[in-house]
């Protein structure tokens, strides 16, 4: 499995905004938090250069956003088709970020009725607070090494 990000550009807004309103609306309004069309694409917009296509073989599967500063990898969001879900692919997107990465601390906040948050807990991010929507969560750099299969 080749997996790739590839940078995304003002061309790939289109496709990022159909995949976020067809994968995060639901979380959302789960959370009582109901966005219209701008918010979504404010939203999408927010840290876009931080934006990346994820590919695998070849097949566009999603989008994820992340910045690695200062030994701190931000994972800001991870979107996959909903074709794609259910299949490990998240776990694979990550454990390949983790692995191409430098870092002392990976980072992220997840919807807290959002399944995401067991992958993540299951790769090893520990909760390490909360506000009203999300668990923040973190995973050092001495547990990451996971292979890439």
């Amino acid at each position: 499995m080749h997996i790739r990000f590839i940078q995304a550009t003002e061309e790939d807004q289109a496709y990022l905004l159909s995949l976020r309103q067809h994968t995060m609306v639901e979380h959302l309004e789960r959370e009582g938090l109901f966005y219209s069309a701008e918010q979504h694409l404010l939203r999408l917009q927010q840290d876009y250069l931080c934006a990346h296509i994820v590919w695998i073989d070849n097949k566009k599967v999603g989008l994820l956003k992340f910045s690695c500063q200062e030994g701190q990898l931000d994972i800001k969001q991870i979107q996959l088709e909903p074709s794609c879900q259910g299949k490990g692919l998240g776990r694979k997107i990550l454990q390949h970020l983790l692995a191409t990465t430098v870092h002392k601390i990976a980072v992220l906040t997840v919807l807290k009725h959002n399944p995401a948050q067991k992958l993540y807990l299951d790769m090893g991010f520990e909760i390490v607070g909360d506000d009203q929507y999300e668990f923040h969560m973190q995973k050092m750099s001495t547990d990451i090494g996971e292979n890439i299969e």
